[in-house]
């Protein structure tokens, strides 16, 4: 499938960027794979990742992510945790975000 040729291809040029965007999707699109191995490679190495690099689009969309797991296995608290986290996000850095 495409997405993982554009992770291997990430992977291969050192593009940590696009190797977790990549990541992300293959997730979206196949959302059993390995969960908790997944949801804590988001949680432990994606989400400081992008918050670090100040990509704050990236950072809400994974944090959203990981609620959505959550949400999914019925940890409403830890869900709801992920999603505030990300709703202060939107409102703190509005002015990184555009239409599109």
């Amino acid at each position: 499938m495409l997405v993982e040729k554009g992770l291997a291809l990430a992977a291969r040029y050192n593009n940590q960027k696009f190797e977790y965007k990549f990541f992300m999707l293959m997730l979206r699109l196949h959302p059993n794979r390995d969960e908790k191995i997944t949801l804590a490679k988001v949680e432990h190495d994606i989400i400081p990742y992008f918050k670090e690099h100040g990509d704050f689009h990236e950072y809400r969309k994974a944090l959203n992510l990981v609620g959505d797991y959550y949400y999914k296995y019925r940890a409403y608290k830890s869900a709801a945790e992920f999603y505030k986290e990300a709703s202060l996000t939107l409102i703190n850095n509005h002015d990184t975000f555009k239409e599109v």
